[in-house]
Formats: C-alpha cells, sequence, structure tokens
C-alpha cells in the first residue's frame, strides 16, 4: 500500500515561495498551478508555515526573474578616513503619506493589532491564488479580441498590460503578432525589440521579428532573425518553413532545401506541402530525379490518406512524364498515374489523357521492340545451332573417309 505523503512547514514555505516567483517571472500558469495545491493545504498546517521562519526555497527556472524595486533604504554606519569624525547617517521612519488636516491615528490596542495580522495570514494565502488566477486569465481575456480579429482592441489591452509592468513577456510578443495582422511593420519591430530585451531567449520573439521584416521585404533582416529562433527551438517545423522560404526570395535555393528538410524531420508523416515545395526548388535546381522522388512521396501519402485525386494530380503528372522521359522508365506506373487522373474531375484531364495516349504507344512499341528482340535471339541461337549440326556432320563424314 502507497504511503501518503506528510505536508510538513518546509514544503508549505517553499510551495508559496515557489507562487511567488513564479508570479515574478510571468509564468501564469505555473503560478496558478501553485496557488491551487497551497490553497488545497489545510488551514492549520497553513497557518503554522506563517508563524515559522520561511526557510530558503530551492525552486528556480531557467526564465530570467523581473526587475525588483529597491529595498527601502536602512541606516548604516561607515567610518571617515579620519579616525576621529564617525557619520553616522539616521534612519527615517518612513510613513505613509497622509492629508495635512487628517485627523492623528490613534495606535490600536495590542489584542486588536494581533487579530488583524492573524486575519491578513489567513487571507493571505486566498488574495494570492486570486492574483494568480486573475494573471491567468488576463492574456485569455485579451486572445479574446484577437481570435475575432478585432485587432485594434487586443493592442489596446496588450498595451494596457505592459503599461502596467514593462517586463510582461507575453504582452509585447502578442502585441507584436496583432501589429503584424494588422500589417504595421515598425510598429511589431518595436514591440518585438521590447520582448526580446525582456528575455533573449523567448524564440516566438525572434520569429515575430523575422516576419515583421518580411512584411517590409527585408530578407536578410528577416533571415538573420529566423536563424536566431531555429537556434533556440530546433525542432519547429514553422520555423525551418520560414527560413527556408526566406532563403528562397533571395535565391540561395540550396540553402532552402537544406531548410526544408530540417523541416521535414519533426514534421507529420503525412504532410504533403513541404514535399510539394522541395520538388519545386530541385525542380529550379535541374534536379529531375529528386524533385520525381518528392512528387511520388505525396501522391503516395495523398493515395494511403484515401484524399481526392485533386490533391495529387499534378505531383502523379510529374511522375509521369518522367517515367515516359527517360529510358527504360516504368510505364506501367505512369499508365496507373495518369489512368486516375484522366478518370477524374480535376483541371488536367486532357494533359493526362494526352499523356495516357503517348504512354500506351511507348508500351506497344516496347513490347514490339521487346518481341522482335526474342524473334532475333531466337533466330541467332536456331542458326548457331544448325552450324553446330553441319559441323558435327562433316566431321562425322571425314572420319567415315
Amino acid at each position: 500500500m502507497a504511503t501518503a505523503s506528510v505536508v510538513d512547514v518546509q514544503m508549505v514555505a517553499e510551495l508559496r515561495s515557489a507562487i511567488k516567483e513564479c508570479s515574478e517571472r510571468g509564468l501564469s500558469v505555473a503560478s496558478k498551478w501553485a496557488s491551487e495545491l497551497h490553497l488545497a493545504i489545510p488551514i492549520n498546517k497553513r497557518r503554522a508555515a506563517h508563524s515559522s521562519s520561511t526557510p530558503a526555497s530551492g525552486f528556480s527556472t531557467s526564465t530570467p526573474a523581473r526587475t525588483r524595486s529597491p529595498p527601502a533604504s536602512a541606516p548604516f554606519v561607515e567610518e571617515s578616513p579620519v579616525p576621529t569624525q564617525i557619520l553616522i547617517q539616521a534612519s527615517l521612519q518612513l510613513s505613509p503619506a497622509r492629508h495635512p488636516h487628517a485627523p492623528l491615528l490613534l495606535a490600536q490596542p495590542a489584542d486588536v493589532r494581533a487579530m488583524e495580522a492573524d486575519l491578513e495570514a489567513q487571507e493571505e494565502d486566498v488574495l494570492v491564488t486570486a492574483r494568480a488566477i486573475s494573471e491567468y486569465l488576463q492574456p485569455v481575456h485579451r486572445n479574446h479580441y484577437s481570435l475575432r480579429a478585432e485587432h485594434e482592441k487586443a493592442v489596446k489591452y496588450f498595451r494596457r498590460a505592459t503599461q502596467l509592468d514593462r517586463t510582461y513577456l507575453s504582452a509585447w510578443t502578442l502585441m507584436g503578432h496583432e501589429y503584424v495582422e494588422m500589417k504595421n511593420s515598425h510598429a511589431a519591430i518595436e514591440a518585438y525589440r521590447r520582448a526580446v530585451d525582456v528575455n533573449r531567449k523567448d524564440y516566438r520573439a525572434w520569429y515575430g521579428l523575422g516576419q515583421a521584416y518580411e512584411l517590409l521585404s527585408m530578407h536578410h533582416y528577416a533571415l538573420h532573425y529566423y536563424q536566431h529562433a531555429t537556434a533556440l527551438r530546433p525542432y519547429d517545423v514553422r520555423l525551418w518553413q520560414a527560413q527556408g522560404m526566406c532563403y528562397e526570395e533571395i535565391g540561395r535555393l540550396r540553402e532552402a532545401v537544406e531548410c526544408l528538410k530540417h523541416a521535414l524531420i519533426p514534421a507529420d508523416p503525412h504532410e504533403i506541402t513541404i514535399n510539394l515545395k522541395l520538388a519545386k526548388l530541385h525542380r529550379a535546381l535541374e534536379e529531375p530525379s529528386e524533385a520525381v522522388a518528392y512528387h511520388r512521396r505525396v501522391v503516395e501519402v495523398c493515395q494511403a490518406d484515401l484524399r481526392p485525386i485533386q490533391d495529387y494530380a499534378k505531383s502523379s503528372l510529374e511522375v509521369a512524364e518522367y517515367q515516359i522521359r527517360i529510358p527504360n522508365g516504368d510505364l506501367f506506373l505512369a499508365r496507373d498515374y495518369l489512368e486516375r487522373v484522366a478518370g477524374s474531375n480535376a483541371e488536367d484531364v486532357g494533359r493526362a489523357a494526352e499523356l495516357l495516349k503517348t504512354v500506351k504507344a511507348a508500351i506497344q512499341a516496347r513490347a514490339t521492340a521487346e518481341a522482335e528482340g526474342r524473334a532475333q535471339k531466337m533466330q541467332e541461337v536456331a542458326n548457331m545451332t544448325t552450324e553446330s549440326v553441319g559441323e558435327e556432320m562433316a566431321g562425322n563424314l571425314s572420319v567415315l573417309k
């Protein structure tokens, strides 16, 4: 039987510290999850943790902490270079600002202050949980306008969030996305740069910068930022595709092929878009065999998934034409592909019908040539047999004489 884990004072204190640090680092989901766990602990154990000293927490994350406000000034005593003189800065008692005509605050009795402290301690956990859930729901409300394509309203709420917290990484990034949707590249670049300043390891900001510069047709700049994004997230299909398209725009087709091959590694096995792009690039590089290999892959995937013929009609024609063109091509494979396209309602029906006539004629010609070759070979064998028989008979006659 499994033993139940014991919740002690140290565990409660570390959980509370984790909530605080997650909130400060902008990890709203983690902060919400930790606060709900904390609130599920019985109140007597949480109260015991409040009354005891809080140990140092070993909680850490990879996200850098936000800048915190400096602590209140403390008194210090410093010796001057002259031993006989001592400079002492008197500590000032900090108190909240009050109106000069407001009545003086009366000192509360000790029991009232103790009761208020106890109530604050009891409510602190609930307030922390409420704050964590509020931080978790804020981006949800802002994304509501984004999903409804109300980009101006979404930008308004994202900007309000960044005004309240200049280190709110998600708000800066999502604001940049909204500006990209609005085709406002310069504002998007500014938002993404703020996000990069907050956390240079956030691939979304680098990827957004690449998108923004592509809108400005500054492909070399975009390529620089896409390379940063792929270095931070090497198994993201979108990043490799974006980088490959950027290489294609500047005419570096070989690098574009390599990027799309990287994109195929984590991609869905039933994905055909990347294969079609690779086929197009290999054709531009005058590498027909590689291009046809990707077209054939598209046909096989579509047939296995029972997709409509329109999705792979062009690839079928490419494979068939290649098999007709090369010596000793697979004409029967070409005929099979062309019959599928010619019997459908795809837009390439006419071309498929013409190629089907060509491939049938080629199959007939090849069959005739093979038959003639076999007949010629049989005639040669018969001639060789006749000659050998004649030589043998001549030898026998010479022996008899």
